[in-house]
């Protein structure tokens, strides 16, 4: 079936074998992520095992590449896309992205749910549950800090450390990265992907490229940093966050600190921080386990 959200196309796939049914626990549970960085999850998917006790529902972002198709198995999901195109990098801002997802939610008429993000999804989720904290049982933010610990705790770590995302708002980077088969793209930017092939095989298309960096062409680094500087424009974000939160971050992430994910238990009221003894910045590929046992034991914590 289709529907409508703010003009974007959503489309959403349920089966158990073919089969429409109810899970058994009933669990509601929402995973935001940028997709052009995790992919749909394979057959063999550790991720799958969710599937048996869950209702998983795995938001493509408006940053996804385009024509991928829902994934195929036998566990039960729920398959989710928007268009990429409905409204390019300013339908990314942040005060836009999450009214979207919390029409989304409505439409699919979820009960309260659980929100797990990673990067620029674990963005989208700290908003969901900053401005929407009754539509929430738990919140699992991967990689990702607070967004007040992003924009106001820098160092020359934290900016060099952010020096992609500068890049991606320039007008030929789309050109850089998908020329010679994403040379470039791939040794400087996604030097750590565990499935970096698999990454520039969707990525070489323009239009896909062009998906990716609009979140960071939606959300300039330097309108943040002003924002962070400017009295009054961040006082949403002073308030703790209600919805129970886990920090996940892996010993292997080189884009994102470790202790501004541990500094944002400071805004949160129940906050647990959990460190990956391995894994880089996509520990969902390349330690599943860890990552999704983490994640299970925050989820049925909270159920």
């Amino acid at each position: 079936r289709e529907r409508s959200v703010r003009g974007g196309a959503l489309r959403e796939r349920e089966c158990v074998n073919g089969e429409r049914r109810k899970n058994a626990s009933n669990q509601r549970c929402r995973i935001l992520r940028r997709d052009v960085w995790w992919r749909q999850p394979r057959r063999d998917d550790p991720a799958r095992a969710w599937d048996a006790r869950h209702r998983r529902h795995v938001g493509q972002s408006r940053g996804g590449a385009r024509g991928e198709g829902p994934p195929r198995g036998r566990a039960r999901h729920a398959w989710l896309r928007q268009d990429l195109q409905a409204g390019g990098s300013e339908a990314l801002r942040g005060e836009k992205i999450f009214p979207d997802i919390l029409e989304l939610i409505s439409k699919l008429g979820l009960p309260k749910c659980h929100v797990v993000g990673h990067d620029w999804g674990g963005y989208v989720a700290w908003e969901l549950v900053i401005n929407a904290p009754d539509q929430f049982k738990s919140h699992v933010a991967i990689s990702m800090s607070h967004p007040l610990v992003f924009s106001t705790s820098l160092n020359l770590q934290s900016l060099r450390d952010n020096w992609y995302m500068y890049l991606n708002t320039q007008d030929d980077i789309v050109d850089l990265y998908t020329k010679d088969d994403c040379a470039f793209y791939r040794e400087f930017i996604i030097p750590t992907h565990p499935e970096a092939d698999e990454v520039c095989a969707r990525l070489k298309d323009p239009v896909a490229m062009n998906g990716m960096r609009n979140w960071d062409r939606g959300n300039p680094l330097a309108s943040l940093y002003l924002a962070a500087r400017t009295p009054g424009a961040l006082t949403p974000y002073y308030t703790k966050v209600a919805v129970p939160t886990m920090g996940v971050w892996s010993a292997g992430d080189t884009y994102l600190l470790e202790e501004h994910m541990q500094q944002s238990g400071e805004h949160c009221a129940d906050f647990e921080y959990r460190r990956l003894a391995k894994g880089s910045h996509w520990c969902m590929l390349d330690n599943p386990e860890e990552t999704n046992a983490a994640v299970t034991e925050w989820v049925e914590k909270h159920k």
